[in-house]
This record gives C-alpha cells, structure tokens and sequence, in this order.
C-alpha cells in the first residue's frame, strides 16, 4: 500500500497523508483552504487518483479566484428577494433577525463568517431568541451558496432547544387585577388587555382581525398567523359589553383613538407603556398563557385549550394541563391526610 501512495501521491504538490493504526489517508490541502479527501490507491485506480486529485485543485482554485463580497451587501440582496415571498407581518420578525446578523458582521466579508463569529452572535441572546436567529444565519448561508456567493459554507450551526416551560411572564390574577384598577373601562389599554385574555390570541393575529372575523355579534373565528389553525371561539358578555365603549367600531384593538392602523411594533410599545404605569412588567403575550392556564383549570381537556387557543401540537398545551393536575393531586393529597388525623382524634 505505501508503494502505491509513494507512486501516485508523493510526487504531486499540496499532498497531505494522515496515518492512524489501521489507516492511512490522503487529502489535498493548500494553506487557507479546506483539505479535499482523495481516493485509497489500493480500491481505484491511477486515472481515478489523478482525475480526484485534478477535481480538488479545481475546485480550490474556484475558491482562491472567487470574488469576494460583503455580508451588509449579501443581506441586502438576501431580503430584497425573500421579501416577495413571505406574509406583510412576517417582514417584521424577519428585519429584526436579519438585521442582528447585518449588525454583527458589519464590514466583514462572507468568507469570514465561521462557526466560531456565528456562535459568538448567538451566545448574546437567550436560548429562544438564539434558536431563531441560528435559523436565520442558516438559510442566509444556505441562500448565499445556492446562488455561488459563497462556495464553502460553513457547517449548519444546531441549538440544543432548551427544556419547555410556562414561562415567567405569565399574567397572575393579581396582574390582572392591578391593570384593571389603573385602566377604566373604554380605555385602550384595557380594552387590549380583555380582549388578549379572553381570546388568548397572539398579538399578530388581533392585529388582523376585521368584521369577518366577527360572528353573530358574540363570536370570533379566524386562523392563527403562526400555525394556520382554524379557531373559532365564544366571547364574553363583559368582553362585548366593553366593546361598546369604543367609539371608532371594529377593528377594535389596532386602531388608534383617531381610527388610524397601529403596526406591531407601536402595539408593544404602547401597551408596555400602559402595564409599566400598572406596575405590571409582562409582556401582551403573557396574556396568552393566563388564557390557557384559566382553561386548565377549568378542567377543559388539552385537544379544547388547542383549539380555543390555536395550538398545533400538545406541546405546550399539557404544561399547563400537568401544572393543574400536579397541584390538585397535592391539594388531594394533603386534604387526605387532615381527614385521616381529624377521625383519629
């Protein structure tokens, strides 16, 4: 076998032979550049070595000639043409993503992204946030190869998602009750919060509804921007009762007081605004999970908390159902053993 590698590999330039205790393997590697597998001598034969050898040049010297662009530049063209294919609100996770990319890498050439930067940029954000940048980076270089800017991408980076949980932005009763107290009836503040936590939909999909959403006077039916769901729910008669107070009709909550379209981002902030002079510091979307948490307890099953919610999978839904189930299990439990001491005595 060495006989083989001396004749046909020895005698070319930019060779490189690694030897472990069974095997010995050869790559084509020049300085810079990745190193390139080539064929064992002893299963193919020289044409076949030479052809491989002759293939792996090539390609690095496509690499070495390759021009060069930026990563500001690539992201540019990169939104320019994905832009036409995804929803209006969409634009808005994906500009907040795309931009942290085009932020990190500012100057830089696409040849210089690596492994290594990308871990750097997504180790700065928490582990929800990290797992959809890292899905951004991944189809930007996917994007970025397929159209020939970038010949060598780096490997596909993977996030270890962290282990699901309710979350600590939950709405508590006493959060509710607060906000309440501080907002009237008729206000926009309150009316936003009743509305998100009676229909616990998501913010983006309140900011859609319209009158076809709006059924026989008293019920909500639409599809959920994320999942593509059907929901179709009941609404309460304190929730319509507020209704009454708003002055400008439906849409009720993404018009503003003089009737204008309020955008997501203006939503959050304005009702952050209205929770910090609450004294209440969670987000609108915490709503969403108080509306599950209520169902929960309600002792609703996990297939109607799904579909009153909008839900895909059970996922996330049984956290609730199990958070309900466990703590009626132990209030069970203790009550049985008072019982048990009360007849002893």
């Amino acid at each position: 076998m060495m006989t083989k590698y001396q004749d046909i590999y020895d005698s070319l330039k930019n060779t490189v032979k690694i030897k472990t205790e069974k095997k010995a393997y050869i790559y084509y590697k020049e300085s810079g550049y990745k190193r390139i597998p080539l064929p064992d001598p002893s299963f193919n034969t020289l044409q076949q070595c030479l052809d491989a050898y002759n293939q792996a040049r090539e390609h690095t010297k496509r690499q070495r000639e390759q021009p060069d662009y930026q990563v500001s530049e690539l992201i540019d063209l990169y939104k320019e043409e994905i832009y036409k294919t995804i929803k209006e609100r969409s634009k808005i996770i994906y500009e907040y993503h795309i931009n942290k990319i085009k932020d990190e890498f500012n100057g830089k050439m696409i040849a210089d992204v690596t492994i290594s930067s990308i871990r750097a940029l997504l180790d700065k954000h928490k582990n929800s946030v990290a797992i959809t940048l890292g899905g951004h980076v991944n189809r930007f270089l996917s994007w970025c190869a397929e159209n020939e800017f970038l010949l060598h991408p780096p490997a596909k980076i993977k996030i270890k998602r962290a282990k699901l949980s309710i979350g600590y932005n939950r709405w508590t009763e006493e959060d509710i009750a607060n906000f309440r107290a501080r907002w009237p009836p008729g206000s926009w503040p309150r009316l936003c919060m009743e509305v998100l936590l009676a229909t616990g939909a998501r913010v983006a999909d309140v900011l859609d509804f319209d009158d076809s959403n709006l059924i026989q006077g008293n019920q909500l039916k639409y599809t959920s921007g994320k999942t593509g769901v059907p929901v179709h729910i009941q609404l309460q008669k304190d929730v319509i009762a507020l209704l009454g107070h708003v002055n400008y009709g439906w849409p009720f909550i993404y018009n503003s007081d003089q009737g204008d379209k309020i955008t997501y981002n203006n939503f959050n902030r304005r009702f952050k605004s209205a929770c910090k002079a609450a004294g209440v510091h969670k987000p609108a979307h915490g709503l969403r999970k108080t509306f599950a948490t209520r169902l929960a307890e309600q002792g609703k099953s996990e297939y109607a908390i799904m579909a009153a919610g909008g839900w895909k999978t059970p996922m996330m839904v049984s956290l609730y159902v199990k958070e309900f189930e466990r703590s009626q299990a132990g209030l069970q439990a203790t009550f049985d053993i008072v019982s048990w001491q009360k007849s002893e005595t």
